[in-house]
Protein backbone atom coordinates (compact mmCIF):
# COMPACT_ATOMS: atom_id res chain seq x y z
CA UNK A 1 0.00 0.00 0.00
CA UNK A 2 2.78 2.40 0.93
CA UNK A 3 4.56 1.69 -2.36
CA UNK A 4 1.36 2.51 -4.22
CA UNK A 5 1.03 5.88 -2.46
CA UNK A 6 4.67 6.59 -3.19
CA UNK A 7 4.06 5.79 -6.85
CA UNK A 8 1.08 8.16 -6.98
CA UNK A 9 3.13 10.91 -5.35
CA UNK A 10 5.95 10.41 -7.85
CA UNK A 11 3.41 10.48 -10.68
CA UNK A 12 1.97 13.79 -9.47
CA UNK A 13 5.45 15.27 -9.10
CA UNK A 14 6.23 14.32 -12.69
CA UNK A 15 2.91 15.80 -13.83
CA UNK A 16 3.65 19.02 -11.97
CA UNK A 17 7.08 19.30 -13.59
CA UNK A 18 5.51 18.56 -16.98
CA UNK A 19 2.86 21.27 -16.49
CA UNK A 20 5.50 23.81 -15.46
CA UNK A 21 7.55 22.81 -18.51
CA UNK A 22 4.51 23.32 -20.75
CA UNK A 23 3.73 26.69 -19.17
CA UNK A 24 7.30 27.87 -19.76
CA UNK A 25 8.00 26.42 -23.22
CA UNK A 26 4.69 26.42 -25.06
CA UNK A 27 3.08 29.87 -24.55
CA UNK A 28 5.31 31.49 -27.16
CA UNK A 29 4.57 28.66 -29.61
CA UNK A 30 0.86 28.66 -28.80
CA UNK A 31 0.40 32.42 -28.93
CA UNK A 32 1.95 32.37 -32.39
CA UNK A 33 -0.34 29.55 -33.52
CA UNK A 34 -3.48 30.90 -31.87
CA UNK A 35 -3.08 34.34 -33.40
CA UNK A 36 -3.16 32.79 -36.86
CA UNK A 37 -5.75 30.05 -36.30
CA UNK A 38 -8.09 31.31 -33.58
CA UNK A 39 -10.09 33.52 -35.94
CA UNK A 40 -10.82 30.66 -38.34
CA UNK A 41 -11.36 28.26 -35.44
CA UNK A 42 -13.83 30.56 -33.68
CA UNK A 43 -15.74 31.26 -36.88
CA UNK A 44 -16.25 27.52 -37.42
CA UNK A 45 -17.35 27.10 -33.78
CA UNK A 46 -19.82 29.98 -33.89
CA UNK A 47 -21.39 29.15 -37.25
Amino acid sequence: MFQFLKLIRTFFNVCEIFVIFIEIILPSFFSFTFRNESRGLWSTFIS
